[in-house]
Parts: structure tokens; sequence; C-alpha cells
């Protein structure tokens, strides 16, 4: 569980904020702004929909982009610019706004760069921002259809993730953080925050439970307030005012990203997830996947999904055996027979397929390359189709063969595991296979002990 810093009541700020949505830090500055979606559709507090506060909570300015938005749902900034974007739900537009004169946002000179509309991509509810500088682009959460787009700031779609895939519903609020490269979004559970790479991977969920979140919108990173390292900024837009015309309840939380009070489990692997494959086409809590896909296990919620639609990259007349997800999404995998697959030629069962995705989940795509040759090492005959692939922490990748094996000298049953140490990989796969457990050695011994799986 994440530790709770503070929690800013932004109803009580002089200006109320009673349903902030989003949220960005402004590096230059060292503060936050905060944008309020609905503050404009009550006659209660109609006026400023723009609040920068420091760190601590505390309102240094308010404003409002009236003149471009009166629904500014999620932020984000580009400091090498100095330019705000804005998402606006309700003309599903965003908008990309340049400072006054003063170099603030919310004033009567800020002036308009440019405004797409959302809905040329596909996002029609686009919840929330996030701008990556080494790329220069834009990441859109959008709550209905529950996709995160990367975009270009002209709008064009560069790749593309289901939320779905990790178990969050109704994105509303999503941040970049700088250090790790990794994203973070805020939704449905309203209680927990995904960690998850630029390409839709779980990398952790966070506990924010102690906040008791209603409706949490807008996420960022930044320093924390009480100097302890980094922090989690989210805002609660608490109940909706066409639920409460007068109600004001809008609050910004502050959890430490850098301690936790009581973890689950000391080494995280509450956090982990778990990626597997299936020998039949099978249904899991009401999904159903095949055996040419990858699918995905989250402990946290008990819920299977859809990593990789083998049938859109290809496969559908396949079967996958061995399976290994890296860190960055790309996926490594083998097939249980030999096959032609259009760019590739022939696989054999004893390669290893490398999958580049610019999308998972239900429409999958990205970039098929061959990553290991078996035939190039020795794996040569029947009984050698891998089976088990992973990546030890020295970079050797481990394989298991579905049956014996005899190569570089080296014999064993299915229930080893052979180490291979590259030199090089593709199609001039080369290097050293050494065994790396002898099966026998740990008590399987029997025929039907057949390793399918690292």
């Amino acid at each position: 569980m994440a530790r709770l810093i503070q929690v800013v009541n932004t109803s009580e700020f002089s200006s109320s904020s009673p349903d902030p949505a989003g949220i960005v830090f402004l590096a230059g500055s060292n503060a936050l702004l905060i944008s309020d979606s609905e503050v404009n559709e009550t006659p209660i507090f109609e006026g400023n929909n723009l609040f920068e506060i420091g760190l601590n909570g505390n309102v240094i300015n308010t404003g409002n982009v009236l003149d471009f938005s009166t629904e500014p749902t999620g932020l984000t900034y580009d400091s090498g610019n100095n330019t705000l974007f804005i998402s606006d739900d309700a003309t599903r537009s965003i908008l990309q706004i340049s400072a006054g004169s003063d170099g603030t946002f919310g004033t009567s000179d800020d002036s308009l760069v440019n405004e797409l509309n959302s809905r040329d991509f596909g996002s029609t509810d686009p919840e929330d921002l996030a701008f990556r500088p080494s790329s220069g682009t834009l990441f859109v959460a959008d709550g209905l259809d529950n996709t995160v787009y990367e975009i270009s700031t002209s709008g064009t779609v560069i790749s593309s993730f289901s939320t779905s895939n990790f178990g969050l519903s109704d994105p509303e609020g999503i941040g970049f953080d700088n250090e790790s490269g990794n994203l973070f979004i805020v939704g449905e559970p309203t209680d927990t925050v995904f960690e998850v790479t630029t390409s839709g991977t779980l990398v952790q969920t966070i506990d924010i439970s102690d906040a008791n979140p209603v409706q949490p919108g807008g996420i960022d990173i930044a320093d924390s307030s009480d100097g302890s390292g980094r922090s989690i900024y989210i805002v609660d837009r608490g109940i909706d005012e066409s639920v409460d015309i007068n109600e004001n309840d809008g609050r910004l939380y502050e959890f430490s990203l850098e301690d936790t009070d009581e973890p689950d489990n000391p080494t995280g692997d509450t956090d982990r997830v778990f990626y597997a494959t299936t020998r039949d086409s099978v249904s899991l809590n009401g999904n159903n996947f095949d055996d040419e896909d990858i699918v995905v296990y989250d402990p946290s919620n008990q819920t299977w999904s859809q990593y990789m639609d083998g049938s859109d990259i290809g496969l559908a007349s396949n079967d996958i055996d061995g399976v290994h997800v890296n860190s960055d999404g790309s996926v490594l995998f083998s097939l249980n027979q030999d096959t032609n697959l259009d760019g590739l030629g022939n696989v054999d069962d004893a390669d290893i397929i490398r999958f580049d995705p610019t999308s998972t989940g239900n429409n999958t795509a990205g970039s098929l390359e061959l990553y290991f040759d078996g035939s190039d090492v020795g794996l040569d005959s029947n009984s050698e189709d891998i089976d088990g692939i992973a990546i030890a922490s020295n970079g050797d990748i481990l394989i298991s063969t579905n049956g014996f094996y005899n190569v570089n000298e080296i014999s064993g049953d299915d229930q080893d595991i052979l180490a291979f140490s590259p030199s090089s990989l593709g199609d001039d796969t080369a290097g050293n296979l050494s065994l790396y457990i002898n099966g026998s050695n740990i008590g399987l011994t029997d025929v039907s002990e057949d390793i399918k799986g690292i």
C-alpha cells in the first residue's frame, strides 16, 4: 500500500474547484496545474477552471481557458515550448495552448496554437493526456473504449493498447514518468494506480485505498511535498454535479512513489502478472481464447485477459508453445509445428520468433522477426521442438525441448532446461549451448514430467 502524504480539499480553494479533472506538473515553476471540467456547468461555482498550486496545496494563481474550453478534462505540458495540452471530452477535442506574456496559463492573452478532433483518430471520450518529451508525442486515455492512444501532436496515431488487458476500465487519468519511461493510469477500480509500459504491459499496481477515492481523474508525477523523494499526485472529482448540483467535494491526493506503509509482499509478488498459452481454445472468466493467443493473469483482481491475439498477426492455424514477455512488452514465442509465415518464410518448431507490438489485446498489431534459429545450433530433430522459453538475469536464453535432445555433445530429455549464451541472433544464430537444469537431479524422472514452460 502506497504511503499517503497529504490530502488537499480543492473544494476549499478561495475559488472552489468542486470537480478537479486534470493535473500536470509545471517543472519551470515547480507547481501543479489543476483543471476543473464541471465548474462551469453549475451556476454556483462558474468562473475559474484552472488552478495553479504549490506542491503543498497552496493556491498560487487561478484563471480560466473559457475562450477555448468550458470543460477542460485532462492536462499535459510541454516544458520545451511552454505549451499546455487540454483534452475536452464535451467537444471531443485536444487543444494546444501557448502561455500568455507572463508565462502563465489561464490569462486573457493565452493563444490557441492547434486544435485536434479526437474522433479523427478514433477517440470519442478523451479523458486525459500525457506528454512524452523524448518523442514529442501525446498519450490519450479514452474512457469509453478503454484505450490509450499514442499520437503525434498533429493527430497521427502511432500505437494504441487496451487497458482492459490488465484489468483497468474507464481510464480517467494518465501521466508519463520521465524517470522510468512508464505510464501511470487511474480509473476503475478506483483504489488502484496502474503503472504500465508505453506499449501497455503491466509493471505494477499501487494501492491508493487509504485516500478512499471516489472518482479519481488526472494523475502526474512530481517531487514530494515533504522532500522524501517523488510522489504521485491524483485529483478526485468526488460526487458528480449531475447527482448533486450543490456538491463541492473535490480533492487532491499525494502518495509517495518511493515507499509504502506495509506492503502485502516485500518481494513485490503481488504486483506480478503471469503470461501463458493454452493447448486448446478455452474460456476464462467469460472470455474466449485460442491456442495461438497469449493470455495474461493478474492475481490482484484474479482475471484473465488477452495480451496477444495470434490470429491478428497471421497465426490462426498455429499453436504457440513457449512464451516469454520482455520488460518492454515484446514477446518471444515458439510454435508447436513447422509453418510458413508471411515475411519470415519457413519457421521451424525449434525456432524462436520475436513480436514487437504497436498494439496488444483484441487489436494486436506489430512486426515479427526471427529471433533464434534452432537449426544453426543443432536443434534439428522432431523431438527438439522448443516448448519453454525464458531469459536469465545474465541475458542467456533458457529453453526446454518437447522430447529427447542431442546437440553439441549434450543430450538429455524433456525434463531438462538448456541455456544458450548468444554471440549473434536472428538468421545467423551462434553461441554456446549448455545444460542449465538436469531435471532428473530434482526429481523429474517420469516420462510424463515434461517441462512445458519456464
